[in-house]
Parts: structure tokens; C-alpha cells; sequence
């Protein structure tokens, strides 16, 4: 996702973030990587379509995404 967000510069930070996401999970590999894809896609979907209002944001946005979808995003 890091290639697909133009987010290299920060290639081992959002690995050691997606793997203490994973940490805070019950899911396999298998079912966290298919979590991955659909946050991956929702995120290129809401980019494509202007939601994402920051551009140079987008990793930042897809790990929202992500904890969205495991049930981890913060309440307020």
C-alpha cells in the first residue's frame, strides 16, 4: 500500500504500524491481509472520487480505514 499511497519515505514506519494494528487483532495473517486489500480499495475508491481531501495523506487515511474496519477506531 505504501507503493499505491506514494508513501515510501515512511516504508518501515507503516509496517511497524500495520503489524501493531495486526497485534491488537484476533485474525489470522490471511484474514488481516484481506482486511489490508479492502482498505486498500475503499481508500483508492474515496481517493478517485475526492473524498480524500488531503492527497498526500492517503496512507494516513487508509490506516483509518483499517482500524475502522477491525473495530479499532477510537470513539469519541
Amino acid at each position: 500500500c505504501s507503493v499505491d499511497f506514494n508513501d515510501l519515505d515512511h516504508l518501515q514506519s507503516n509496517f511497524s504500524r500495520a503489524r501493531n494494528i495486526w497485534q491488537q487483532t484476533k485474525l489470522s495473517e490471511d484474514e488481516f491481509v484481506a482486511k489490508i486489500y479492502e482498505a486498500r480499495n475503499i481508500t483508492k475508491q474515496r481517493v478517485s472520487l475526492s473524498a480524500v481531501h488531503h492527497r498526500d495523506k492517503k496512507m494516513a487515511y487508509f490506516f483509518a480505514v483499517l482500524e475502522d474496519l477491525l473495530g479499532l477506531k477510537e470513539k469519541d
